[in-house]
């Protein structure tokens, strides 16, 4: 089932609401670098609302425990070229690393990539994917809240603003689908006297 224009719709607002959030160029102390940061997150969530939308057409997708493997190996393989080559490596110092850390990249490990990219997967094969796809949207507002909770960092307008479009694109999405699938459903037999 294609996407209809309302999910399209909803993306897209799901999308700005993103862009609300991650600000815009010289907002805030950031500056060039707020900018740039802004774009990763805006392209991030731009590519994995399409992922989930392309994956339903994907021609003999492999198994979901092979591509949450791949995923995570290409990933790790990305993230270590990009900090070799950034000299990141140079200064880290495996006694340097707190039991809190390793506590916390444990519960990430776990939790965030192996059962959540896990039931992610799965969710693409038994959910329409415009709806999975939501996630990539509300991501970035759940950040937002641990953020002000666990670690004081301000609720401006401008992020309760972005939070209440993002959580409308995704009233907007699903609201569709559950409007489709009952429009789609074939009618209930008739009874033969």
């Amino acid at each position: 089932m294609r996407p209809g224009a309302r999910t399209l719709a909803g993306l897209a607002i799901g999308f700005g609401g993103v862009g609300v959030l991650a600000g815009s160029p010289g907002v805030g102390a950031g500056g060039h670098l707020e900018l740039v940061g802004g774009g990763i997150v805006l392209l991030g969530s731009l590519l994995w609302a399409a992922g989930s939308l392309l994956s339903r057409y994907t021609v003999d997708a492999p198994r979901p425990r092979m591509r949450v493997a791949t995923q995570m190996l290409a990933g790790s393989v990305a993230l270590a070229v990009l900090s070799a080559s950034t000299g990141e490596l140079g200064g880290f110092a495996v006694s340097a690393v707190s039991g809190r850390s390793w506590l916390a990249l444990a519960y990430l490990v776990t939790f965030g990539a192996i059962i959540g990219y896990g039931a992610y997967i799965w969710l693409l094969d038994h959910v329409e994917p415009a709806r999975v796809g939501t996630y990539a949207y509300v991501n970035p507002v759940v950040a937002m809240l641990l953020g002000w909770a666990f670690a004081g960092e301000p609720l401006t307008f401008r992020s309760l603003l972005a939070a209440a479009i993002i959580l409308g694109s995704v009233v907007v999405i699903t609201t569709e689908v559950g409007t489709r699938r009952r429009t789609q459903m074939p009618a209930p037999p008739t009874r033969m006297p």
